[in-house]
């Protein structure tokens, strides 16, 4: 029996009828999934080809007595916020999901500076925008005093050029431990730089809010065709 479910509906368990073969391969355009009695879940193309949906021995998605289940000890990732800008402007991710064990975010990057090479990036937590409530450290510099993503590849360098940053957020949520942010760095203008760094913010409330923009803001923004995205990271 197939039962029509409409967009965006919201689903809290599904019961499937386990199989002892592949139901009739689908009609074109469609891809149908369905349990079998070996208790896993499978998917069919509309070619015919079978795939076993489980990922692995003792992992993955099975199915028993009519449930399907996630095994303890998954590691989920969900995209929490995308963006390419379609004209120059910053990044700024609010109302972020305290659900997940930490956050990754991932940035190609590019200033609109055209006066100079290798301008900076800065992130700000929780609308905090005084520089001196952040320490910054790299491999080849001192601590400083402010919330910088290394070198940022600018409008004067080469077409083409960018910078590349992957952030992660450990402690995000804690209430009881300052948020430290580990950056690895890839700054290409007229020289090209690969920094790994730590930033950390002086204080212990949740992160909530996350804003990304040059430093020269709001004279200086990230051109077009500059990406942000945001992944939640939880076991489950």
């Amino acid at each position: 029996m197939t039962k029509i479910i409409s967009t965006d509906a919201i689903i809290n368990s599904i019961r499937l009828t386990e199989q002892v073969a592949a139901p009739t391969t689908p009609a074109s355009g469609y891809f149908q999934i369905y349990a079998k009695d070996d208790g896993k879940l499978y998917g069919e193309s509309d070619a015919g080809t079978e795939s076993c949906l489980q990922l692995s021995s003792g992992s993955g998605i099975t199915v028993s007595g009519g449930n399907i289940n996630l095994a303890t000890g998954m590691v989920q990732q969900t995209e929490l916020f995308r963006s390419t800008l379609s004209a120059s402007g910053i990044f700024d991710i609010t109302s972020i999901s305290q659900d997940y064990d930490c956050l990754i975010a991932r940035l190609v990057v590019q200033s609109t500076v055209t006066a100079s090479y290798n301008d900076t990036a800065k992130i700000y937590i929780n609308n905090d925008t005084t520089d001196s409530n952040y320490r910054s450290i790299y491999a080849d510099t001192s601590i400083e005093n402010k919330p910088d993503l290394a070198y940022l590849a600018t409008a004067k360098d080469a077409a083409g050029f960018c910078s590349t940053y992957e952030l992660q957020f450990l402690n995000y949520k804690s209430g009881i431990f300052m948020k430290t942010i580990h950056v690895i760095g890839h700054g290409q203008g007229d020289s090209t730089y690969v920094s790994y760094g730590v930033i950390r913010r002086n204080n212990i409330e949740a992160l909530n809010r996350i804003t990304i923009r040059p430093d020269g803001y709001p004279t200086d923004v990230f051109s077009v065709g500059s990406f942000c995205q945001l992944i939640g990271v939880k076991t489950i």
